[in-house]
């Protein structure tokens, strides 16, 4: 079975379930295997606008979720955290998205005797926002950095000559018994 679709909703907090139902069947909750497979989900117009931007931004996207054949009518549940997202790039306008985090648990339900087994997204929206911005360094920083990584090298180097000289004219003075 294939589920595909789009949702257009409110920015609130809420669940999507997809199970068996029907008015003319009964179903042996055991025996239902609701196993799936995440093929894409996400929020946002992005992430269908520019994909290639929002690769890494969905963790579900491709993920097998699979039942044992011993543990039949499991319920898939699916918590996910939705976070705004604003990309901000030197050459174009701010681009909105959303990325999310998701958290995975499996139960066998035995609350209700005839619930069906689902596969449940609950999802909240994070009142916080996140801007990610696209920025350069400066030629004189990077000028900076190298000569302090060059002056740091140089004195190490100057230390541990200084030491090893030392130790050795020290070792000198010993073997020849002029230590004080």
């Amino acid at each position: 079975c294939l589920v595909e679709g789009q949702l257009f909703m409110k920015r609130e907090p809420g669940s999507i379930a997809v199970t068996a139902h029907s008015e003319w069947h009964n179903f042996e909750a055991d025996h239902i295997d609701i196993g799936h497979t995440v093929n894409h989900l996400s929020f946002g117009e992005l992430s269908r606008l520019a994909p290639t931007l929002m690769k890494n931004t969905a963790p579900l996207d491709g993920v097998e979720y699979s039942e044992k054949l011993d543990k039949g009518g499991l319920t898939h549940h699916h918590y996910l955290k939705i976070v705004e997202t604003t990309f901000r790039f030197n050459s174009n306008d701010p681009v909105g998205a959303y990325q999310f985090t998701a958290h995975y648990h499996s139960y066998k339900n035995v609350k209700h005797e005839r619930a069906l087994p689902q596969v449940k997204l609950q999802f909240d929206i994070d009142p916080m926002a996140v801007i990610v911005t696209e920025s350069r360094v400066p030629l004189y920083r990077f000028l900076t950095s190298i000569c302090a990584i060059i002056g740091g090298v140089f004195t190490v180097l100057g230390m541990l000559d200084g030491a090893i000289f030392h130790g050795a004219a020290l070792a000198k003075k010993i073997a020849m018994g002029k230590a004080d």
